[in-house]
């Protein structure tokens, strides 16, 4: 049911938003991993536009990285903003054309 899915969705974004905060405070030691950290930090202050750049420019840069992290993080901000939030519309667009 539609209700049931969005309580689903909501949990979710609990979910990756107390994956940003333990994120956030682990900087690590290479460059990605700063990026990465970052990149949590903003999406933790709902700067999503910068923090879905920075994990963009992750996705670009190595998939493997935190096993394929910056997509799935991108993909857990798309949950929290939903569907029709033209920033969720941009980025997908942009994941995609990574992607393929």
């Amino acid at each position: 049911s539609p209700s049931e899915r969005a309580v689903y969705s909501q949990a979710q974004g609990v979910k990756s938003l107390i994956h940003f905060k333990q994120e956030a405070e682990n900087t690590g030691e290479t460059e990605l991993d700063k990026t990465y950290a970052e990149a949590c930090r903003l999406s933790l202050e709902s700067e999503y536009d910068r923090a879905l750049q920075l994990f963009l420019e992750i996705v670009s840069t190595s998939r493997k990285f935190k096993d394929d992290g910056a997509r799935k993080a991108m993909l857990s901000i798309f949950n929290l903003l939903g569907d029709e939030h033209p920033l969720t519309q941009q980025y997908r667009k942009d994941l995609m054309l990574q992607l393929y």
